[in-house]
């Protein structure tokens, strides 16, 4: 199922019917959160639906899904256009799995065996090296002779 796919059925059917689907897209399933995210080839379809439906820019949320209710209540949208955008979704989804394992496998490829991803310090810290890892490794290159004691009792005094 493809998209362009679904574009061509849906010029097949009438206006109202184009009215419907879209504005079902919109309002039912994305919510109509952001309407501008609606694809260029269906605004005109979407402002149909928006006139036909009754729908105005005053409406209280409450009006407006008592609106869409009773709109959808008398014109539901069209079976075979949601069966092939129910297609449509199913097919990105399949991708978008497919996408995702072989982004895995690219990892697995890249970072080697499965050797390779035993987290770092499982096997131990090896005889004669020194643990504690970056910290470790900090403190030992910062590591100099403790400092010498100096006498407090006479504090360097600024003169000007």
């Amino acid at each position: 199922m493809s998209y362009q796919a679904l574009l061509q059925a849906l010029a097949t059917k009438p206006a109202e019917v184009r009215a419907d689907f879209v504005g079902h897209l919109a309002f039912r399933l994305m919510g109509a959160k952001d309407l501008s995210r609606v694809p260029a080839e269906m605004k005109t379809a979407l402002d149909q639906f928006i006139v036909r439906a009754g729908l105005l820019a005053n409406d209280t949320p409450a009006a407006t899904v008592a609106k869409l209710d009773a709109h959808f209540g008398k014109h539901p949208p069209d079976k075979s256009l949601m069966a092939l955008f129910d297609g449509l979704v199913a097919t990105v989804a399949t991708q978008q799995q497919s996408a995702q394992s072989e982004r895995g496998n690219d990892a697995q490829r890249w970072l080697g065996s499965a050797a390779s991803s035993v987290p770092v310090g499982a096997q131990g810290r090896q005889h004669g090296t020194m643990g504690g890892g970056v910290l470790g490794m900090m403190a030992a290159k910062a590591a100099v002779s403790p400092a010498k004691k100096t006498s407090t009792s006479k504090q360097p005094t600024m003169t000007r």
